[in-house]
């Protein structure tokens, strides 16, 4: 019984802490409404971390569902049991920045920023399942996934020297999932509140990103980071003075 007193206290906690954990806010910036706020004078519908994980989690099955002829084409078979899991848990970790309402930008990550947050989430695993060494092992690998192609000196090394020799291909798919999940909502804003500065964000720091996935991950190119879209990009930036 005292096994499931601790799940049920650490994950009451770690739901907590993410909801308070909003994305897409910088640091002068106040969530002024359950609905819609502002980012820069515009308006948008605030996510916290709860909520991204939900749509990532719907974004992996979806690219799962569409890459996978392409890559067993190359007769490559992904771990999707890693994959999901590392896309479920990958924000637990941001429950440290619940005393500061919102997430790290991105430009403003450090490797210590992604230290904390590694060290809140086996804390957590520690509280939440006590005594399950294997389980928590197989947790923070799954967890490190997101890390292993950029590197940080500051997490556990052998972990990721091996996810980065042995699941290149699946921190492949990680990335496109995070990523594109940002083209998603930026879109989203755009579509919603004509607020066309989140996509120019987006695009601004990830079209690099999406052109190296197209040529590394067989099927982006050809069913998500399309001719289409491309033209479809151009022709916003040309609408938006870029």
């Amino acid at each position: 019984m005292e096994d499931w007193i601790s799940l049920a206290k650490s994950s009451a906690r770690l739901q907590g802490d993410l909801g308070k954990v909003h994305r897409w806010v910088r640091p002068e910036e106040v969530i002024i409404a359950p609905a819609v706020t502002l980012s820069n004078g515009q308006p948008r519908r605030p996510q916290h971390v709860c909520q991204h994980l939900v749509e990532a989690q719907e974004l992996c099955d979806l690219l799962i569902h569409i890459l996978t002829p392409y890559l067993v084409e190359r007769g490559l078979h992904l771990d999707y049991e890693l994959l999901r899991r590392a896309v479920r848990v990958h924000d637990f970790g941001e429950g440290v920045h619940a005393p500061l309402g919102r997430d790290m930008l991105l430009g403003q990550k450090i490797d210590g920023h992604d230290k904390a947050e590694y060290d809140y989430f086996v804390a957590y695993l520690a509280d939440n399942s006590p005594g399950l060494i294997e389980w928590q092992q197989m947790m923070c690998r799954a967890f490190l996934l997101q890390f292993c192609l950029n590197g940080n000196a500051l997490l556990p090394q052998e972990i990721l020297t091996d996810l980065k020799s042995n699941k290149r291909m699946e921190a492949l798919l990680f990335n496109a999932i995070e990523r594109w999940g940002y083209f998603i909502y930026a879109l989203e804003q755009y579509l919603c509140f004509s607020s066309p500065i989140f996509l120019l964000d987006v695009f601004g720091r990830n079209t690099s990103h999406y052109d190296s996935l197209a040529a590394e991950l067989p099927g982006f190119a050809e069913e998500i980071w399309t001719a289409e879209v491309r033209a479809w990009r151009l022709n916003f930036l040309s609408q938006h003075g870029q």
